[in-house]
Parts: structure tokens; sequence; C-alpha cells
């Protein structure tokens, strides 16, 4: 079929390929180089989980954690972002740590990040999916009962702290992680795609089965 000419904003042209219906409408946005995206995606078309702030520190800990059969509270928020993103987490690290003690509570109501006065007293590790970023005051109360705390988030935040046994992966708060519109969800399985890839030799690729519920997640 007849290549066609699309004219967009600046008086400027792009050649289009009426066969490809949505390489045609994003490069009619301006978005190059989409090809691989719209017709084979590639694992290098994703952004490098390494661009997420804190995220070499998340997964070593977890690392850490998990081969030191530490006891885990998993905080689930009760909409579709919240289970999913935990749902991710759960499933993942349990899959290959099947042993791991892994304890969750999901939100009756809408509530949205962790109550303290619900974790279990012998938790080690506090690990909050799609929320967390700006519970100071319970950073501060967790630290003091000598939990660490794992912020896993995608929310912008007025404010924030960093403080010692309280890492915060947030795409919001990573300068150099371009996607601000992924989900709780997506930034949970960027943390399993960096841990998978750079502890898992043996299983290199597993956590790509999860990222149907982070397409959900997104959605």
């Amino acid at each position: 079929m007849e290549r066609l000419k699309y004219k967009i904003k600046e008086n400027t042209s792009i050649n289009l390929n009426s066969n490809d219906y949505i390489g045609d409408y994003l490069k009619s946005l301006g978005i190059k180089n989409s090809a691989s995206f719209t017709e084979r995606p590639k694992l290098e078309d994703q952004e490098s989980f390494r661009n997420l702030d804190n995220i070499d520190e998340a997964i070593d800990e977890l690392y850490f954690a998990f081969k030191n059969d530490k006891k885990f509270f998993l905080q689930v928020d009760s909409d579709v972002d919240g289970i999913t993103s935990s749902a991710i987490f759960y499933s993942f690290f349990k899959r290959l740590f099947p042993e791991a003690r892994i304890e969750y509570r999901v939100h009756e109501g809408k509530e949205h990040g962790v109550i303290v006065d619900t974790i279990p007293i012998d938790t080690d590790y506090v690990i909050i999916p799609d929320a967390g970023s700006e519970q100071i005051e319970e950073h501060d109360e967790m630290v003091g009962m000598g939990y660490k705390v794992i912020v896993i988030d995608h929310h912008s935040v007025d404010e924030y702290q960093e403080k010692e046994n309280v890492t915060i992966v947030n795409n919001q708060l990573s300068d150099n992680f371009r996607n601000k519109y992924l989900s709780g969800a997506g930034v949970v399985y960027k943390v399993i795609q960096g841990f998978n890839l750079e502890y898992i030799d043996e299983f290199p690729l597993i956590y790509q089965d999860y990222a149907d519920l982070a397409a959900l997640g997104i959605k």
C-alpha cells in the first residue's frame, strides 16, 4: 500500500506506513523508534530498573532477608493496584523461597499505607507496596520498634525523608527514571526484575511471568 505523509506540529513531516496503525499513531505524536515496541517488544524497550533510586539497596536487603529467613509483613492496599502489587511481590518471592515467612494484611476499607498497630510484633521487615512514601511518622515508629522498612511506591509526595533502615523505591522521586506514569505494580515489577537479574542466575527470566499482573495494575 502506498506510504502516506502525515503533518504534525511545528511544520515537520514524517513517513507513515498505513499497515502499522499503532506505530503510525505513536509516530504522529512524535514518539520515535516505536517499531520494536509495536511489532515485537524486546527487553531493551523497557526502561532500566537501575534508573530507580535506591533499587540496589532494596534488592540487596531483600536478598539478605530471604536468605537469612527473616520474617516479613506485607501491607496490601485494597484497590486493584495495591492487590496486584502485593500479589507480584508475594508470588515471586514465595516461588523462589517457598519456606519464606511472609504474613500479609489487606485493608478492610480504602485505607492507604501501613497501620503500625497491625504489624505482628515478631516482624523483621515491613514491605509497603503502592503506598508509604510520605508516612514519615510511621517510618520513625517502625524503625523505633526494630523493623526495617521497604517502600515500593509510585505516588507523588509533598514531603519525604531518607532515614536509616527505611528504603524508598519510587519512580516519582527518581530523577533518572523517565516513566512517571508507572503504577505501584509496575514499580514492584521493576524490583523483582532487578532481583531476578542480579541474584537468580539459574532462572534469569522468571520475573516476566508476572508481567500480566503488572499490566493489570498499570491499567
